[in-house]
């Protein structure tokens, strides 16, 4: 039951995806600066519904970090986990974050973007890459899976992926 029930949750809520007068699912650089730009700004409110809207209904999302064991591990977690777990925290915090690098390999309805990213959030201030897979489906783009990893002392961005 719980499975039929999430089944038609996703059903439903794809067609809610597809409702936004924003077009930013036309191109690659447009899904790419909505990804950024809708997670972005004061502290307040995000337009989730806009944010769902670059997904798949069965997308991924996950961050790559060591654990307090010191083991690196990797976290996903749908879209709707990620608003219910940061929603808070843009509520009452700045968050901006920015691409300053981009590298992508495309074929045919597939892309991979590797989007190197900075953000601030108070006296915060860290980098790191953003992994896309976009899939062009149904006239458009999709968020597939998106995966980060932050930069730490002992992984540095490679060279290649920073600006030049």
């Amino acid at each position: 039951m719980r499975k039929i029930f999430a089944i038609i949750l996703f059903t439903a809520s794809s067609t809610v995806f597809c409702q936004t007068t924003v077009d930013d699912t036309s191109s690659i650089d447009k899904m790419v600066s909505a990804m950024y730009n809708v997670i972005s700004g004061p502290a307040g409110q995000r337009d989730w519904a806009r944010f769902k809207n670059l997904f798949t209904p069965t997308a991924d999302m996950g961050a790559i970090f060591k654990n307090k064991e010191g083991v690196v591990v990797c976290k996903t977690f749908s879209p709707d986990d990620y608003i219910k777990s940061n929603d808070p925290y843009f509520l009452y915090n700045g968050f901006e974050e920015k691409e300053i690098h981009r590298t992508t390999n495309t074929y045919g309805q597939l892309v991979n973007v590797f989007t190197t990213y900075e953000f601030v959030s108070g006296e915060e201030k860290e980098r790191g890459i953003n992994s896309l897979q976009l899939v062009f489906s149904k006239g458009r783009w999709w968020i597939a899976s998106l995966i980060w990893l932050e930069e730490t002392p002992e992984n540095s961005l490679p060279k290649e992926f920073l600006p030049k």
